[in-house]
This record gives C-alpha cells, structure tokens and sequence, in this order.
C-alpha cells in the first residue's frame, strides 16, 4: 500500500500516523496494517475503497491514541491520550487469532463503553432496564430451543 494515493482518504491519514509512531512502513503496509490490527487483509481492502467503519476508527483510537475525529474528517490534531494498556501485537501471547470472532465482539463492547459514558443517570438506568427485557426475550426463544 505504499502507493496510497489511490486509497480512501481514512486509510491514508491512518497509515500517515502509523507511520510516524514507526509500527509500519516499507510496500507492504496493508499486510502489516491488517497483521497490526489482527483482521484479514480482505478488511484492509475493503477500507481502502469504503473507508474505516465507526467502531473501527474508536477502536483505533483507543489502542493507538489516534483521533477518530481525525480518521474522519483530518481537522485538529490526530493524537489523542492513549489507552492505559500496550495493544498485544499478533504474534504475542494472549493476542486474538486473526479473524477472531471474539475481536469484533471486543470492539462491539468499546463501541458501547463509549456511548454509555455519554449517558446520564436516568438515561443509564433507561438503558439498564430495556437491556434487561431484551435479555429476556433473547433467553426465553434459546430455552425453548432446548
């Protein structure tokens, strides 16, 4: 991906910080990139045409304290603080397999994370009681299932 200038302008201002923290480089970005964030070489194809999807730019912005903001729109500065933990590289113990399921349901989470903190008490506990009549209407159809 080292002629990026045919790439969506997220996928080019990503691999721009990228580069400048020094975690890819050389022509063979998109494998690093996709190897970087532990998903196929497929998604990575897919960005370069489509651009990021929300949840993927929040989740970059949390492992690697570049801005979704940023990602979208290039105003402001793209370093935001980053997260407390070191992201597990593919290759490290304890790292997601690539295309791992349970990643997208990790990024899921954040996703979620973060729009709750946004919320206010009685907004919480709105979301609090509708999660707990979902979950009953997904358990009861499973039981049945049984």
């Amino acid at each position: 991906m080292a002629n990026s200038g045919t790439a969506h302008p997220e996928i080019q201002r990503l691999l721009q910080a990228l580069r400048e923290r020094g975690l890819i480089s050389g022509p063979h970005e998109a494998t690093q990139l996709a190897s970087l964030l532990n998903i196929s070489p497929q998604l990575v194809t897919n960005w370069k045409r489509r651009g990021l999807s929300k949840e993927a730019k929040l989740d970059i912005q949390d492992r690697f304290g570049i801005s979704a903001t940023w990602l979208s729109t290039g105003d402001r500065v793209h370093h935001v603080a980053a997260s407390s933990t070191a992201p597990l590289q593919a290759n490290e113990p304890g790292a997601a397999a690539p295309y791992a399921a349970q990643s997208h349901r990790s990024r899921r989470e954040k996703h979620l994370q973060a729009l709750v903190a946004q919320l206010d008490d009685t907004a919480l506990a709105i979301l609090i009681d509708k999660a707990g009549d979902l979950l009953k209407e997904y358990a009861r159809p499973k039981a049945k299932a049984s």
